[in-house]
């Protein structure tokens, strides 16, 4: 299987998703209210993260590679029905922090660290202040048209390229998941570039940063690397939110 296949398909499920979350979201009054000094803009849907998710997974799902990344998956789901219950009701941002560093315990016990010390301690910190720090990144991100997804996508073709040459027995389940992350992101920015006609919301920032930091734990060179190396890939990927 070629990484075209699971890219488009989740592109084209994505892109079919978003204007039934946008509908959905305009209906019962979860909109955007227009940006100060674009008072004729029409609000923005919120709902344009549950299009990326449910591709995300559902595609995931059907080509065979969600069982590779069973803790990304169950951690994605659930800082997603946190996030959209944000969405709905405004939770406060001291609530969404407990449930990232939830989240982050849950990978530090599963043994998901990011390798960059000897000293498990020290990992295990870095490794929390690293998907805390990501995470709310991207969340804060989701303020205009087309940031959060365009740095998302980037980063995550980056992180895609760190892993090429593609192998002769095909690509790695990792490398197929990590192309259908990025075909579920780019079908809904094509409703998201300026003038946007529906945002991520919580539901979707948390999701995709989530995503984005779990990406270095599962990417990045780990044990026995150079230090140098292991740092600055994910660093450099991420500059922007960081």
């Amino acid at each position: 299987m070629t990484l075209a296949l699971p890219f488009l398909l989740a592109l084209l499920v994505s892109a079919a998703l978003v204007p039934i979350c946008r509908i959905a979201a305009v209906r019962l009054g979860y909109t955007v209210p227009p940006a100060e000094g674009r008072p004729a803009a029409a609000p923005r849907a919120r709902f344009g993260g549950v299009a990326i998710v449910l591709a995300l997974i559902g595609c995931a799902a059907a080509i065979g590679v969600a069982q590779a990344v069973p803790v990304v998956i169950a951690c994605t789901v659930f800082l997603f029905v946190v996030g959209l219950v944000s969405d709905v009701a405004a939770l406060k941002p001291s609530t969404k922090l407990v449930a990232i560093i939830a989240v982050a315990s849950i990978f530090l016990y599963f043994d998901r660290r990011l390798y960059w010390s000897e000293s498990l301690t020290i990992d295990s910190l870095a490794t929390l202040f690293w998907i805390v720090g990501i995470t709310s990144a991207f969340n804060l991100l989701d303020n205009m048209d087309g940031l959060c997804g365009g740095v998302a996508l980037i980063a995550g073709t980056a992180f895609l390229l760190t892993l090429f040459p593609i192998p002769a027995e095909g690509p790695s389940p990792q490398m197929q998941y990590l192309a259908v992350l990025l075909g579920s992101i780019a079908g809904f920015l094509v409703y998201n570039i300026h003038p946007a006609s529906v945002t991520m919301g919580e539901a979707g920032s948390l999701a995709v940063g989530l995503q984005m930091a779990a990406m270095t734990l599962h990417i990045a060179p780990g044990r026995g690397s150079d230090l140098l190396s292991i740092i600055a890939v994910p660093a450099l990927v991420l500059l922007i939110p960081i």
